[in-house]
């Protein structure tokens, strides 16, 4: 009789298999919820950095030659201020027009220079604007 019950007690029963998988999905969906945000942010974060050695090179730039570039390929590849012209976390082109939109009323605004953001279009909320990407 003995050796029966210790046969039956050496395993798991389906049940507690099922209560082990449900609990591990559990903890799996609380992971992703709090981490998925974490994305986003470094996302963001990376292309705030991006932008702000773009600005870097097209500062470097006006300096040496008193003028901004017409266009990004100027500030790029061999002997210039980047090694090749950088994307946006979400693959896009970075946006750059000179004169900007602003220039005629902010001097200091010269150029333009976005990413277009997550949604791949310009003109909405999630745009990243090098002269305002440092405000809230």
């Amino acid at each position: 009789m003995d050796r029966r019950r210790l046969r039956r007690r050496g395993g798991f029963t389906l049940l507690e298999m099922m209560l082990v998988v449900v609990i591990i999905g559990l903890l799996a969906t609380v992971v992703v919820v709090n981490f998925g945000g974490q994305s986003r942010k470094a996302q963001r974060s990376l292309c705030v950095t991006t932008l702000s050695q773009i600005k870097s090179a097209l500062t470097q730039y006006q300096i040496e030659n008193g003028t901004y570039p017409p266009d990004l390929t100027a500030i790029a590849g061999p002997g210039k201020a980047l090694e090749k012209l950088p994307k946006d976390p979400w693959k896009n082109d970075f946006i750059y027009v000179f004169p900007g939109a602003s220039a005629a009323t902010n001097p200091d605004q010269a150029y333009d220079l976005l990413s277009p953001g997550p949604d791949k279009r310009t003109g909405n909320e999630d745009d990243i604007n090098v002269w305002t990407m440092d405000k809230p």
